[in-house]
């Protein structure tokens, strides 16, 4: 028998009603799992080029940077932060005062998926997004995933939205009543699962909330460059119109040619 974990019941509600109301799920994209390219202008500054695999995400697990509710024990991630050990961690009450203490911000914003195993959140820090992006939230190929967006935190309350390119395009083109109603069905049920988490007040917005102009910061870096090996081959950076260096060893005032090839583990 699952052995569920308590705590997320409200989770749990919300992707059973989602069931019933035969609202679309899709796993992500195989390729995607393992390899995703991302290119990154910094406003005034350089082009990159990231690729992502889904083994990124134990640096962010390792840092805290991922918030994960896994509904049963044998779906969490080992050493992962959920919701409630951060609450017990704080003596706070709230998902904002937890989150923002956990974080030790005035403003968090992160990336959230809601699947048929958990409720994550990946904190924002820089465009680079390591471990954080929406394909690093979920635990395998099977996970099926609800929706997912980004959401901003603040002593206010909480904003969200539903962007995200690997699952919410998809599960919008795949609605048969339309993209209206799905947004309306998931603004009714996201507004519903923050309240009962505490939140002072919740909207949707269209709005951006990640950094996503913002440059790689140290944390990145020491990501990215100090870690496993192959790790270091994952991210170029633009010298001139046809050549690209590897990053990593950029930082080391090296300029290595870029052998993204290599990023795999």
């Amino acid at each position: 028998a699952v052995e569920p974990v308590p705590g997320t019941e409200i989770f749990t509600e919300i992707v059973q009603a989602a069931i019933k109301n035969r609202m679309p799920s899709t796993a992500i994209n195989r390729e995607w799992f393992t390899s995703k390219m991302k290119g990154i202008s910094i406003p005034g500054g350089q082009n990159f080029k990231v690729l992502y695999n889904h083994q990124q995400r134990k640096v962010s697990i390792a840092h805290g940077w991922i918030i994960e509710n896994a509904f049963s024990k044998a779906d969490a991630s080992a050493g992962a932060v959920s919701l409630a050990s951060a609450q017990r961690r704080s003596g706070l009450s709230g998902i904002v005062n937890v989150l923002l203490r956990h974080f030790g911000k005035e403003q968090v914003d992160t990336t959230y998926v809601l699947s048929n195993k958990r409720f994550s959140l990946g904190l924002g820090q820089d465009s680079f997004e390591l471990g954080v992006g929406h394909q690093m939230l979920i635990g395998d190929l099977g996970e099926e995933v609800f929706i997912a967006g980004e959401v901003r935190i603040q002593q206010a309350g909480i904003s969200f939205n539903f962007m995200s390119g690997t699952f919410t395009a998809l599960l919008i083109n795949s609605n048969p009543q339309g993209s209206a109603a799905f947004e309306a069905y998931w603004k009714s049920q996201l507004e519903k699962l923050f309240q009962s988490l505490d939140a002072p007040s919740v909207w949707l917005t269209t709005d951006t909330l990640m950094p996503v102009r913002n440059p790689p910061l140290q944390a990145t870096a020491v990501g990215f460059c100090t870690g496993e090996q192959w790790m270091q081959s994952c991210v170029c950076v633009q010298a001139s119109a046809d050549q690209w260096y590897d990053w990593c060893s950029q930082l080391r005032r090296e300029s290595a040619p870029c052998h993204m090839d290599l990023c795999k583990p």
